[in-house]
């Protein structure tokens, strides 16, 4: 983030409350400058897929379907500039709801999204098998959060690198197993619901919380 955007960022707060990636604007979704990605004046894939979930959830969301799944395609770079999001039903049966979304610029495609809601039901008594994954353990969310940062990002490759929440990709710089955790700590949508709270610390219980959905959430990447 440049000095310009902190300082766009900060005017924007208005009294404290934390800037959104995007504000609603009519059928359109207007970006802010934290929206902006690493190569140019364009939306960050992540929270442009961000926004296609959202619309999702928004459009054909239920209290009975758990959003199963989320396939999000990126058609060419979407410009730091309003987009519009339209939803249609491709599929609705008694135990699922299949729905596709795609984004558009001045009539152009510029991304898709496809959801599957699934009923929610009673699980089995068995135990599932799923194979494990070997991560750093959740870091903690500094307190307090260094100012500037819209994303909390924590990196671990080099085994000489200490991550924390701003040092970037620079632990990726080698051939080997490459990790990472994000956390993104802004509102998605202006007006839409704040980020989950931090996740308990390592080793610690985990309490069950109402609706852990949203754009905003921890997302775990592992590129061997």
């Amino acid at each position: 983030m440049t000095t310009q955007d902190s300082a766009a960022d900060i005017a924007q707060r208005g009294g404290g409350a934390p800037t959104a990636f995007f504000t609603a604007d009519g059928d359109r979704f207007v970006p802010a400058s934290i929206a902006r990605g690493p190569w140019g004046q364009t939306i960050s894939g992540n929270y442009l897929g961000g926004l296609l979930g959202h619309v999702l959830e928004r459009d054909a969301g239920e209290p009975d379907l758990q959003p199963a799944r989320l396939t999000v395609d990126l058609f060419r770079p979407a410009a730091l500039a309003p987009v519009r999001i339209d939803t249609s039903v491709a599929r609705q049966g008694r135990r699922l709801k299949l729905v596709d979304a795609v984004a558009t610029q001045d009539d152009t495609v510029v991304a898709r999204a496809t959801g599957l809601f699934l009923r929610r039901g009673e699980q089995p008594a068995d135990e599932i098998w799923s194979s494990p994954v070997t991560m750093p353990p959740i870091p903690p969310t500094p307190d307090p959060i260094p100012r500037g940062l819209t994303t909390l990002v924590w990196t671990y490759g080099k085994e000489d690198h200490t991550p924390g929440p701003g040092f970037g990709l620079s632990a990726w710089e080698h051939a080997g197993p490459k990790y990472i955790w994000v956390r993104d700590i802004r509102p998605l949508v202006a007006g839409g619901p704040p980020p989950p709270p931090p996740p308990p610390p390592h080793g610690a219980p985990k309490v069950p919380r109402e609706d852990p959905r949203g754009a905003q959430r921890d997302a775990l990447n592992h590129h061997p």
